[in-house]
């Protein structure tokens, strides 16, 4: 009898243990079913491709520039162009150029922007001469009104209207902070507005860090109809965002005010597809795709993640290959290698952030043009309070063995928190009160400018 009990008491046991790990296994099938939908796929790889993306495009503001402050910059400017001075002497429009480029090599350029928090006070002004022209431009926030004056056409400021910006810097918020908001808000709504009816996914095989793998394809043909679709609903997702509301009415308050109209994105002849492969087991994104069309023309854009940071980007043409350019990330640092179809190195690109700086570097180089660019801060005297910044900005395009241009612009820059702004709007006019002259003047202003440097 006590043996009947004690197998009855395993029998029972083994069943129990049995159906916990049914449900454990259905749950699992589940959850990777869920996991393994088209949609979820979509949404997941849009998340994770602007997370991994959002480093480059947010570079972390200064500490110094995260409350007040104030930035006193002289701006010196060298350009040339080899290519346009040897066709000065029969071309007009190079010997305009060419001269141009003269008077800004030799032109003295200022900015000042302050920043008031506590007061809600912005002012920025930029001033630029050379010879007797010169270029003057103010623009002041306060009052949660905005102000500009356009050299010395009016006596004081112009008065432009409401200028919400300072109220959407809640609760101590930087802009960076309502522009990673703004980022982040939109990257992860982009995603839901994708339909089932929207993709189409079947099994192909595929080059993956050249390698050939068997992947299941998901396609979305994006058209002049669901793209409008997707604009509609992110534009009511933002509308109905009090955060987000506030932060875009900040710099356009009439933003939500304007009817929506659909956009053309693309003619008849153009389409474009964008393509995501996942490994058959557990859907995991290997290469995304996106392929433009024109015509008969094809061009395809293939991003390929690999492991230990590194990933491929290609580009396509036709189904011939243009260029790879194979990435490598470590810590803060970017280095990009880049190949022409025959497996030609024709170029690099670098970038790196840290505490001291920022430094960007390319170098690219074909058969008949070479492209070299570069882009550092240096910071120094770094105090609490205060800091020297130097920002140096190079460019350089030649072809055929004659430079096209050549551009330098070095700003040097005294930062602090320090700031007094004290704007005089006691004459300041309306803007609907200007004379159609004085619209004119200001309308027809750089024009003059850009004229008077050119002689």
């Amino acid at each position: 009898m006590e043996d009947v009990k004690s197998k009855k008491k395993l029998i029972l046991i083994l069943a129990l243990l049995f159906l916990f790990c049914a449900l454990i296994l259905i749950g699992i099938g589940i959850y990777f079913n869920y996991l393994s939908k088209p949609t979820k796929i979509v949404e997941k790889t849009i998340v994770e491709t602007s997370t991994y993306l959002k480093p480059y495009f947010f570079v972390k503001e200064d500490n110094l520039l995260s409350g007040s402050f104030t930035i006193d910059s002289d701006i010196k400017t060298t350009i040339s162009s080899e290519y346009r001075e040897k066709l000065s002497a029969n071309d007009p429009e190079s010997k305009t150029l060419t001269q141009m480029f003269k008077n800004l090599s030799n032109s003295e350029t200022t900015l000042h922007i302050a920043k008031d928090l506590d007061n809600k006070k912005l002012h920025l002004n930029i001033n630029n001469k050379v010879n007797k022209a010169n270029l003057d431009y103010s623009l002041l926030v306060t009052n949660a009104t905005e102000y500009y004056k356009v050299g010395n056409i009016t006596e004081g400021y112009i008065n432009s209207g409401t200028n919400n910006y300072f109220e959407s810097l809640v609760n101590d918020t930087t802009s960076e902070e309502n522009y990673e908001y703004l980022y982040d808000f939109i990257t992860s709504r982009i995603g839901t507005y994708i339909e089932e009816e929207d993709i189409t996914k079947y099994p192909a095989t595929t080059t993956v860090l050249d390698k050939d793998v068997k992947v299941n394809k998901l396609s979305i043909k994006l058209t002049n109809d669901l793209l409008n679709n997707y604009k509609d609903k992110l534009y009511n997702d933002l509308k109905n965002d009090t955060k987000a509301k506030n932060i875009i009415e900040s710099y356009n308050d009439e933003f939500f005010k304007k009817k929506q109209k659909n956009i053309k994105f693309f003619t008849k002849d153009e389409g474009l597809t964008v393509n995501i492969y996942t490994s058959t087991i557990l859907s995991k994104v290997v290469k995304i795709e996106f392929e433009y069309s024109n015509n008969t023309d094809k061009e395809i854009i293939s991003y390929e993640k690999g492991n230990n940071d590194n990933s491929i980007i290609t580009i396509r043409k036709n189904d011939k290959m243009l260029y790879t350019l194979r990435i490598t990330t470590k810590d803060k640092e970017l280095q990009i290698k880049i190949q022409d179809s025959k497996d030609t190195n024709i170029g690099t690109i670098s970038y790196s952030n840290d505490s001291s700086g920022i430094k960007f570097n390319a170098d690219i180089n074909n058969d008949t043009d070479k492209y070299l660019a570069s882009y550092q801060v240096k910071k120094s005297n770094q105090k609490k309070t205060s800091c020297d910044r130097k920002d140096t900005l190079t460019f350089k395009y030649i072809k055929d063995k004659t430079t096209r241009i050549d551009l330098k612009v070095e700003a040097t820059s005294k930062i602090t928190t320090k700031v007094d702004i004290k704007e005089n709007i006691d004459n300041a006019v309306l803007e609907k009160k200007l004379t159609d002259e004085t619209k004119d003047k200001i309308d027809n202003y750089l024009v003059n400018y850009l004229n008077e440097i050119s002689k």
